[in-house]
């Protein structure tokens, strides 16, 4: 995962994040939809573990025309503890955040549905190594070792292509599960689901990928 800073937490060269719960769950991604106005394509990503957070919010922002990249943009203000004043994932205030989504909903319209099966995924490069799957450190129990697959790759089809990704998997397969073509935009906007956790039977990720048409 590389992080950016630039007043908001940017994800944008690679995997969203790479973390485990107190119990496990996937990782899915919701198209929110695109906002002509404010040329904007917003993303939800819900956490199907314990820990019962709220979705996170992101964006893409295209109102920087011929950008080579745009990054994935991580919306906290969302995110606020009314007590503290400070971003808490496990503490926001539900009100804010569902009135506000709702408000993102009434002014985006929907992605325009494509085939993922058009899309192919180019393994760049592929590194693999021995990792231990999370445990109770409390317990006197040893973890049991898996392999962990650190993937650089690009999805692309005929015409359009992304930059170059990163993704870490315990399963030597990336597959492309979304696919969308973005209004008034010559973009599209793709899924890539892998085997992310580990932990209990197992859990997929799903990331969201921007592409571009091919130089």
């Amino acid at each position: 995962m590389y992080l950016h800073k630039i007043s908001a937490l940017l994800l944008g060269m690679g995997s969203i994040h790479f973390a485990y719960a107190t119990v496990g769950g996937s990782e899915i991604i919701e198209m929110i939809g695109y906002s002509a106005r404010e040329q904007k394509v917003y993303v939800l990503r819900h956490f199907e573990d314990g820990r019962g957070r709220l979705p996170q919010l992101y964006y893409y922002d295209f109102s920087q025309k011929n950008a080579v990249n745009y990054p994935l943009i991580q919306v906290d203000s969302l995110y606020i503890n009314q007590k503290t004043g400070k971003i808490d994932y496990d503490h926001p205030n539900e009100v804010i955040f569902d009135r506000e989504l709702d408000r993102i909903k009434r002014r985006t319209q929907p992605l325009i549905p494509l085939n993922p099966a058009i899309f192919e995924v180019e393994i760049q490069q592929r590194n693999s190594s021995t990792q231990h799957e999370w445990h109770d450190v409390d317990s006197n129990d040893q973890a049991n070792p898996v392999v962990q697959y650190i993937f650089q790759y690009k999805v692309k089809n005929r015409n359009y292509q992304s930059p170059t990704q990163t993704a870490k998997t315990f399963s030597n397969q990336l597959d492309v599960k979304q696919a969308y073509r973005i209004p008034q935009q010559n973009k599209l906007l793709v899924t890539i689901d892998y085997f992310g956790i580990p932990l209990e039977q197992g859990y997929h990720i799903e990331d969201p990928v921007l592409l571009q048409p091919q130089p």
